[in-house]
């Protein structure tokens, strides 16, 4: 079993506030056996200060007293038993006292190895995310405007011998810069989905669900039904349009099906995204122990972590994939900053 830092952490954590508590039990024991020692022997002094004092004559050499009080060895049986209970009682303070500090070192130790892990995949996902723009823009942008180099230069030798094919290829090459302009504003929006600072959240999720039927031949359908998320932090509500967009590109170019749907939908204080196809399937479990073989899924995992979110895949027999995603959420932007 696979146990993420964080659990960690809460583990040693959880289990630091239980023997806090256990420690305080054993505190609140010797406490009552200390009350108890002094009642007793208060008792035994009341007992020996109120006897007749013909019992005098009762004496051995050694001044033991043969008729002593069966009450005061009573208590006295009661008072060493109490002092054992005490004793018996430091020994385990001492030992929790031991074992808290134990507790709060490793609890420590997770907690920096959770944050430097949180820094980690935070990092990772930064550098995967140039990556994948440094990708677009060249196998996009890049190429294109190698393209339209080439083609002006055959514009500049054919114009004086042939005006109207030179026309011609004037209108491909503006068609060319429009078709850049496009791209450009594609890998904007892939940086930062300005709609959602604009128009809000379920605006950007039309946005991108209708760019990504716009590049396919699947049918791509979508339903929104998580309200108003105005006060939720938007870099949460970016990394969830970025999951979708990942795993419909993946539907697009791996599942060989023809039909898409996206759904996102508030439930309590998690926020639920499925997004389902009719194509081949995948075993995830398989693919995430090869995590460098398909690099959206891995970065998908990176998020979710960071999210503290959960993330399943069912593959249907014959019927396609369906990816669930759940991401808890507070609301008044109160988790501002945490992520990425």
């Amino acid at each position: 079993m696979v146990f993420k830092m964080n659990e960690i952490s809460d583990y040693f954590n959880e289990q630091l506030d239980i023997a806090k508590g256990e420690l305080q039990a054993i505190q609140d024991k010797i406490h009552a056996d200390s009350l108890d020692i002094e009642f007793i022997e208060k008792a035994c002094n009341e007992i020996s200060s109120s006897k007749d004092d013909t019992n005098d004559i009762f004496f051995f050499a050694n001044n033991e007293n043969v008729f002593e009080n069966k009450e005061i060895k009573k208590l006295k049986k009661q008072k060493e038993e109490r002092l054992q209970s005490k004793a018996k009682l430091e020994h385990e303070l001492a030992e929790k006292k031991a074992c808290c500090e134990r507790l709060k070192h490793l609890f420590e130790i997770s907690l920096k190895m959770s944050e430097k892990a949180d820094n980690c995949g935070k990092l990772s996902i930064r550098e995967a995310d140039r990556q994948r723009i440094a990708m677009d823009i060249h196998d996009t942008v890049i190429q294109n405007l190698t393209a339209l180099i080439l083609k002006n230069e055959f514009v500049i030798k054919i114009m004086s011998n042939d005006f109207q094919r030179a026309q011609l290829e004037l209108k491909n090459i503006n068609e060319l810069l429009k078709s850049n302009i496009n791209e450009l504003r594609d890998i904007v929006f892939n940086i930062r989905p300005m709609s959602i600072d604009d128009l809000g959240f379920e605006t950007a999720f039309q946005n991108l669900m209708g760019k990504l039927a716009d590049r396919t031949q699947m049918f791509v359908e979508y339903d929104y039904r998580a309200g108003d998320l105005s006060d939720i932090d938007s870099v949460i509500l970016i990394n969830i349009l970025r999951m979708i967009q990942e795993l419909c590109n993946n539907a697009i170019k791996h599942s060989k099906g023809t039909y898409i749907y996206a759904q996102i939908e508030m439930h309590g204080e998690n926020i639920e995204v499925i997004v389902e196809d009719d194509g081949i399937g995948f075993d995830y479990k398989e693919i995430s122990q090869k995590q460098d073989k398909n690099f959206g899924l891995s970065m998908i995992h990176e998020r979710i972590t960071l999210l503290d979110g959960n993330f399943e895949v069912c593959n249907r027999e014959s019927e396609g994939t369906k990816c669930t995603i759940t991401v808890p959420v507070k609301r008044g932007n109160d988790s501002c900053g945490k992520y990425l």
